[in-house]
Parts: C-alpha cells; structure tokens; sequence
C-alpha cells in the first residue's frame, strides 16, 4: 500500500471515529441521565488547572429556577438563617462528602439547608436505586420528615433497609409512585432550566442567593467550597 492510500486510510478512520464520539457523546442538557454522568467521573483536573466546580451566577433564569425549588417538597432542619437549596439522592458520593464536610458548620451558623431528595431511574438493565430507598424518597417527598432524612442518612443505606421500620412501599402505591416520578422529572426540568442559564446540573446541585442573585454551585470540592461558605455565612 502506497503512502498516499496509507493517509487516505487513515483520514478515513479519524473521521469515521469523530463522527462516532459526535453521535454518542452525552448531552449535558437531556436530563436526569446527564446529569448523573457525577462530577466524580470526570477527569482529574491538571496540576496548574483551577479544580471544579465554582459558583456561577443563574442571570436572568434565577428567578424562575428559585421558584421550582421553593416549590418543590424539601425536608429542611428549620434553621431561620439564609438558604442553600440542596439536590441529592442517597449515595450520592459527592452529596455525602458534602454533608460530612459542611453541613454541621453551615447549620450551625443558622443556614436552612433544604434537601431536595429524588431516586435515580434504572438504566440499560441496571438497577440504581432500591425498593427501599424509593420508599424513603417518596416518604420524605410526601411528609417532609427532618427526622426521618437525619436518620437515614446516618446509617449505611444497607444496614438502615435491615434495621428499621421503613414507609411503605412506593412501587405499590399510586401515590408513593407518583412522588418518585415527580422527583425526577423535577430533576429532569432543572437540567433544562440550568442548561438555559449556562450551566451544566451534576449532583449535588446547589443553589442560593448572593447580593440579591441567584447562584449555582453543582458538584462539591473542598477545595472550591469556600467562596459558597463565606457567601452564605456573610449574610447573616
């Protein structure tokens, strides 16, 4: 083979595998499924790179974004402090370092941290959430238990469905169902709303308001987190 059909061979293979990665690439605005894709996943940013996430202002879809999320059945500790919008499932592993990080300091200068729970959708055969833990979602969706959210997020998910005495199932109830699927289409529309406003949702997603704007801060690192903390507690 000539060197000339050597390159056109190999042009041919480039394009043909571009036009792959194009056509299966995620798409950081199609919902619940994107923004699952977690920021733990993503590659590991190099040494001279700023890590991520950082705080970015919503515009003008601030507004319209606060409004869903205050309308939308969180479980709050009912500190009288400024807010911080939260949205997690169970195991999510940035929502927990999170939680073990920050959440006691926050709570403790009086933030009202409102949690926003949601169960993942099962994906290509794989189950990604339990009968157990869709009962808990849609308990706290449904009756707003602070006490309930404390509990189940301080024993391991496993040993918790052994132990205790859980909600009823979700999967037989219509209404306990229907909590679940609200739950994530609530995910799904904020991944539209967010895109819109420049931002891609990973979870956890928070949200809060800085000097009358609404900002977003989506995944954790406490290497980042600062400039959220000192926002949050500069206000009180």
């Amino acid at each position: 083979m000539g060197p000339l059909r050597i390159i056109l061979v190999l042009i041919a293979v480039s394009v043909l595998g571009f036009a792959v990665w194009y056509v299966m690439r995620p798409d950081p605005r199609a919902g619940e499924p994107a923004v699952e894709a977690q920021m733990a996943t993503a590659p590991a940013p190099a040494a001279d790179e700023e890590p991520l996430p950082e705080p970015m202002p919503l515009g003008e879809w601030g507004a319209t974004i606060a409004e869903a999320f205050e309308a939308t059945p969180w479980v709050s500790g009912g500190n009288t402090g400024p807010v911080l919008y939260v949205i997690s499932f169970r195991t999510c592993p940035a929502c927990l370092a999170f939680k073990d990080a920050e959440l006691e300091g926050l709570m403790d200068a009086g933030v009202d941290i409102r949690w926003i729970i949601y169960a993942r959708r099962d994906r290509e055969d794989r189950q990604r959430s339990s009968a157990a833990e869709r009962a808990v979602q849609a308990e706290l969706w449904l009756g707003r238990d602070w006490h309930l959210f404390e509990e189940w997020f301080a024993i391991e998910p496993g040993t918790y469905y052994e132990t205790a005495e859980l909600p009823p199932l979700a999967d037989d109830d219509p209404d306990r169902d229907a909590a679940v699927e609200e739950a994530r289409a609530f995910v799904d529309r904020m991944s539209d709303l967010f895109g819109e406003a420049g931002v891609d949702l990973f979870i956890p997603a928070l949200l809060w308001q800085e000097d009358g704007e609404w900002m977003a801060y989506v995944g954790y690192e406490d290497s980042t987190f600062g400039p959220v903390r000192e926002a949050l507690l500069r206000t009180q």
